[in-house]
């Protein structure tokens, strides 16, 4: 056997110091237990398995840009002090999403994963950390996943006794995002105009309209696909032109369905419809690239506002000379309302 020389034994005791406080202010790189992470703290911390690890606060489903309030606790009875280590990637490699704000008693560490900045005592058998995680604003994956391990240690100065634990959330989605949901009145045709846009689509599969005439009990009436899977905004329209009564309210809102068939519902828009008859104003021409002519029937001073197809104004004036100038817009589909005896009549038209 070989027998260690004096002048080894700084060199040796320094190897031992450094291998037991190397994790104490939470160890670098990726352990904890994600995919393509090189383990999690079970590998090399054994222990009786009377240790638990457990994540409050992430929501089940997430939003671009949002921050989000995390706890992550350590529970063991017999546990002196507690360290730990949490990523959130999208579950199928090692790539980091989003961003970890460090709090009192953590760190980053060399790859951006939130660690102990220094071991922390438990209290009546549990410890436990908080802190924030900030959801990407561009580019968020459909879905992710948190993973996290800890150590509940004896502080005995080895591995010997200690508990590694291991743990995820479910995985969380990313629902679509509706930046544009309105519900336009035409009077003159005798039928509603629904206009939707989203913002973000991840799995999306189709929007089912739905349609009520109190706000409580609702009944489809129509289904859109949906776009899927995009970054950038979607436009939707949907015409319900299968209206039965009039002067009464009616009620909107979506069922947006994913591919694996969950699904959400949007908020609730609202429009009423008049008797037709009431309508004095025509438009001509339709299509149209330049002027909007008006046949007013003697009206004058008569005020309007033009809506895209998803209701969001992009003018407002008084007709001048039985004409608006509508040279200006881009292409597609608008609404122009009119205030008459305090009350608004819609038609739309098409720039070209």
């Amino acid at each position: 056997m070989q027998i260690l020389t004096k002048k080894f034994w700084p060199f040796f005791i320094i190897v031992i110091v450094v291998f037991l406080t190397s994790s104490s202010g939470g160890r670098n790189g990726g352990w904890a237990g994600a995919p393509g992470d090189s383990g999690a703290c079970t590998n090399c911390h054994g222990g009786t398995s009377d240790a638990t690890i457990s994540l409050t606060g992430a929501p089940s489903e997430y939003e671009a840009g949002e921050t989000y309030a995390l706890t992550l606790t350590i529970e063991d009875p017999a546990a002196v002090v507690g360290g730990f280590q949490i990523i959130a990637t999208n579950g199928s490699n090692n790539t980091l999403v989003g961003d970890f704000t460090a709090s009192t008693g953590t760190k980053l560490n060399n790859i951006s994963r939130l660690v102990q900045s220094s071991p922390k005592s438990f209290v009546s058998g549990e410890v436990s950390w908080d802190f924030d995680w900030t959801a990407p604003a561009t580019g968020a994956p459909s879905d992710l996943q948190f993973f996290y391990a800890g150590n509940a240690a004896n502080n005995n100065g080895n591995s010997g006794g200690d508990e590694g634990v291991v743990g995820s959330s479910a995985i969380i989605a990313l629902p679509v995002i509706l930046s544009q949901w309105n519900a336009v009145p035409d009077h003159r045709n005798r039928e509603i105009k629904l206009g939707w846009a989203t913002a973000t689509e991840i799995n999306a599969s189709y929007f089912e309209i739905m349609r009520s005439t109190d706000g409580a009990s609702y009944e489809s009436i129509g289904k859109i696909d949906a776009t899927g899977n995009s970054n950038i905004a979607s436009t939707y329209r949907f015409t319900d032109d299968e209206i039965s009564t009039i002067d009464n309210v009616f009620f909107y809102r979506l069922k947006n369905v994913d591919l694996d068939g969950s699904f959400e519902y949007s908020t609730v828009v609202s429009a009423r419809l008049d008797d037709k008859e009431k309508a004095t104003l025509t438009t001509y021409p339709n299509p149209t690239s330049g002027a909007l002519f008006i046949r007013s029937e003697g009206l004058e001073n008569v005020s309007y506002r033009i809506l895209s197809f998803v209701g969001k104004e992009v003018s407002i004036g008084i007709i001048n000379n039985q004409q608006i100038d509508v040279s200006a817009l881009p292409s597609g589909l608008f609404y122009i309302q009119f205030l008459l005896d305090g009350q608004l009549e819609t038609m739309s038209f098409q720039k070209i």
